[in-house]
């Protein structure tokens, strides 16, 4: 019976021993798995707060006009700078005109200051 008390002198401890980093290592992984209340809590506010964003985003993107809005944006854009191009044409008609009679009236009054035309 000796032979069975010295292995249990020693394997016993050695159990014992096994036993604990079993424990230990079981404990270390379930801290790894759950999340404390402060840390939760720290996580549900961050949630919160990226939700609320997120609400803001969207209510945003409501705003903006869809491609078929921009498109018809565009359309009207390239209209008003064919008009702006007629009108610019006339504009400088108006303006030859104008530069005419500016030099016919100088004529008139150079005629009638002096009583001759310029040349």
């Amino acid at each position: 019976m000796t032979d069975i008390a010295d292995i249990l002198r020693y394997a016993v401890p050695v159990g014992i021993v096994s036993v604990q980093a079993i424990m230990g290592w079981v404990l270390w992984s379930l801290k790894r798995e759950f999340v404390c209340r402060k840390e939760w809590a720290n996580m549900t506010r961050a949630h919160s707060e990226l939700e609320k964003r997120v609400v803001l985003a969207e209510q945003e993107l409501q705003h903006i006009p869809d491609d078929k809005a921009v498109h018809g944006l565009e359309l009207e854009i390239q209209g008003l700078r064919g008009e702006m191009k007629i009108l610019d044409v006339k504009v400088s008609g108006v303006r030859e005109l104008l530069d005419r009679f500016v030099n016919v009236v100088e004529r008139q009054e150079n005629w009638l200051k002096y009583g001759r035309g310029v040349e």
